[in-house]
This record gives C-alpha cells, structure tokens and sequence, in this order.
C-alpha cells in the first residue's frame, strides 16, 4: 500500500516530462 502512491507519483512525474519535452 505504501508504493502505490509512490507508484502513481512516478507515473505523474513521467508523464509531466513528457508533456514539457514535447511543448
């Protein structure tokens, strides 16, 4: 339970780099 929002926060964190690398 305690690596799922870790999880979840790596995933955010993953996706925001490729929003900014993409712009």
């Amino acid at each position: 339970m305690n690596s799922l929002p870790h999880f979840i926060l790596l995933t955010i964190d993953a996706e925001f780099l490729v929003k900014m690398r993409k712009s």
